[in-house]
């Protein structure tokens, strides 16, 4: 049986129908993980930046504004600036500790763009501010590595259906050959 007629049959249309309604069944929840799969990795880098300003509050609270200060630096010289910052200043906005935020000025917890950190553009961050003693701790932490993460997903699931595509439609054209030799058979 020639391909032109083989598409005209019933069993290859059932086939592709099939195939069809499968994809789209694969693309719906393949969609309801992926956007799972990127709001737990945006949760876990809003919970580590919590968790850290957090961290810093409970030194404020045993060692005062010397411990403070020093737990800034400290942290600021074993963190990658890329990654995540850190910036302890006064009331009146000059640094005390951490890294330069110059021009910067940061009144709210939230998302923040890369150029209002001095990095680059399409870099988001998450950042948390408190403000205690007349101080401002400003802590934050690049969203990079769960937007890698969630690119490899999203990679390998376009790999994934691609792939289920092809065998799919192999398998409805083998399927649909097959019924027709034994109708033709018939």
């Amino acid at each position: 049986m020639r391909l032109p007629e083989l598409r005209r049959s019933t069993s290859f249309r059932f086939a592709v129908m099939l195939t069809a309604a499968f994809v789209v069944a694969y693309m719906v929840a393949g969609v309801i993980a992926f956007r799972a799969v990127s709001t737990d990795l945006d949760q876990r880098v809003i919970q580590s930046v919590e968790l850290m300003a957090e961290r810093f509050e409970d030194t404020f609270a045993q060692d005062g504004r010397a411990g403070l200060i020093a737990a800034v630096e400290a942290r600021t010289r074993i963190a990658d600036p890329e990654d995540e910052f850190l910036w302890l200043g006064n009331s009146s906005g000059e640094r005390m500790a951490g890294q330069q935020l110059a021009g910067v000025q940061i009144l709210s917890t939230g998302d923040v763009a890369g150029t209002q950190l001095q990095a680059e553009a399409d870099e988001r961050y998450r950042i948390t501010v408190r403000d205690f003693d007349y101080l401002r701790l400003v802590t934050g932490q690049s969203y990079e590595e769960s937007d890698a993460i969630a690119n490899t997903v999203l990679v390998a699931f376009g790999g994934a259906t691609v792939l289920l595509v092809l065998l799919a439609s192999l398998a409805a054209a083998l399927l649909a050959w097959r019924n027709q030799q034994r109708l033709d058979r018939i």
